[in-house]
């Protein structure tokens, strides 16, 4: 009989299915659904792996006979994101979109930076007890504070856990250039950043970082609503004559 790990490898090109199913596990949900097309099977165990739903609440919701089909996993994955809606507002996150491939958040607190950035690298986010550079990140800079740094959570729900892009961090971070003799700032400079799951840093002007965003526009994200890509002059001052 062929096992139902061996055909989820080939047509994931032999990846490693998944952070949190293992092979026994696969095949015990399978059967008991009487799956037979795999690759939709697969598919929606990304998403509801990304989503935080695991094999334990899978297994008592079968064993429960809540659910008794793939048609229930679907109903299970819809009801796990008006659940998302509500948590999002208590964590303190705003919710930038939303598809069946992303979904795309700013953190407005330490505690929902790392709600949403759970399972990476990132200095902003961290264990319960931690501390985290999440302020650093979010501080505004200007005459009456005017301007903000941004900070953006982009989750892809197509990929397992395993996967370096299967969460990445937008940063719009200000630089400022200060004249060394009076101390005055001349002009700063809105810089964009993309760091994957595992801390690795990409600037805006690398192939990867245009790659991403082309990747994420293809599948349904209206980048020019969401994030700033710019490189910005303000706040221009006249420096002062040592004659």
């Amino acid at each position: 009989m062929i096992k139902l790990i061996d055909i989820l490898k080939e047509i994931t090109g032999n990846q490693k299915v998944l952070n949190e199913y293992n092979k026994s596990q696969l095949d015990t949900i399978a059967v008991k659904l009487n799956t037979k097309d795999r690759e939709s099977f697969n598919s929606l165990m990304n998403k509801l792996d990304s989503q935080g739903i695991k094999y334990n609440d899978l297994k008592n919701k079968i064993s429960s006979g809540e659910i008794k089909s793939i048609e229930d996993l679907e109903k299970l994955k819809t009801v796990s994101k008006s659940d998302d809606k509500k948590t999002q507002k208590e964590e303190g996150a705003n919710k930038l979109f939303e598809n069946d491939h992303f979904l795309i958040v700013e953190p407005l607190n330490e505690k929902a930076s790392k709600l949403y950035g759970a399972g990476t690298k990132w200095c902003t986010t961290g264990k319960d007890d931690e501390s985290t550079e999440f302020k650093f990140y979010t501080c505004k800079a200007g005459k009456s504070e005017k301007y903000k740094q941004r900070l953006i959570y982009i989750i892809d729900k197509t990929k397992p856990s395993t996967d370096r892009t299967y969460k990445m961090a937008y940063s719009l971070q200000i630089s400022e250039y200060i004249l060394p003799i009076d101390r005055k700032v001349i002009h700063m400079g809105f810089i964009p950043y993309l760091y994957d799951a595992k801390d690795k840093e990409y600037t805006y002007n690398t192939p990867f970082f245009k790659k991403y965003f082309k990747y994420m526009e293809e599948n349904g994200v209206p980048i020019d609503n969401i994030f700033p890509i710019r490189i910005e002059k303000f706040e221009k001052t006249k420096r002062k004559s040592s004659f």
